[in-house]
């Protein structure tokens, strides 16, 4: 059995410690919360039977399946808890005409290069692919902006006017 999630007075497995819960509000899209309910339905589903499995079985596999099946609960407990505090917000129902929750925005830099970010909840954020959390120092500078506004986002790199191109509403 794999010693390192293991109390050593009585050999049961311990479980991780909890995943820190953002403080700010879980403002979520509906096609946020979705992906968070199949990401946990997955785990429970797919990823969760075969390991407990692997523990019954007893074996070589069962150390590696016990530390797996312990990142697995923490995770579990993590979605929970943000799909239990979500706060799914209707991007449509902002006004078309300022930079909103769920807004896909596009802005351009003092050097004219344009780049189009897609404000949304923290547990969407993904960089690679242009989505920025609401909370982030970006979507706060680019808030409640119109088409033709000046908005400047602090960066530790330094300052950066950007002006808004375009404002279309997200899904």
């Amino acid at each position: 059995m794999s010693r390192a999630f293991v109390n050593e007075d009585n050999d049961q497995p311990e479980e991780l410690p909890e995943i820190p819960q953002s403080p700010n509000p879980g403002y979520i899209t509906a096609a946020g919360l979705a992906g968070l309910k199949a990401e946990l339905a997955r785990l429970e589903t797919v990823d969760r039977p075969p390991l407990e499995t692997a523990i019954a079985g007893g074996g070589g596999e069962a150390g590696q399946a016990e530390t797996e099946l312990a990142r697995i609960r923490q995770r579990v407990k993590y979605l929970e808890a943000r799909i239990a505090r979500a706060i799914v917000t209707d991007p449509a129902a902002a006004a078309p005409d300022h930079v909103h929750f769920g807004a896909i925005v596009t802005v351009r830099d003092q050097s004219g290069h344009q780049m189009r970010v897609h404000i949304v909840g923290e547990d969407e954020t993904d960089p690679e692919h242009n989505t920025v959390s609401c909370f982030s120092p970006l979507a706060r500078a680019l808030m409640t902006k119109q088409v033709g506004d000046i908005a400047l986002w602090r960066r530790p790199i330094g300052d950066l006017e950007l002006t808004v191109l375009a404002i279309e509403p997200g899904i």
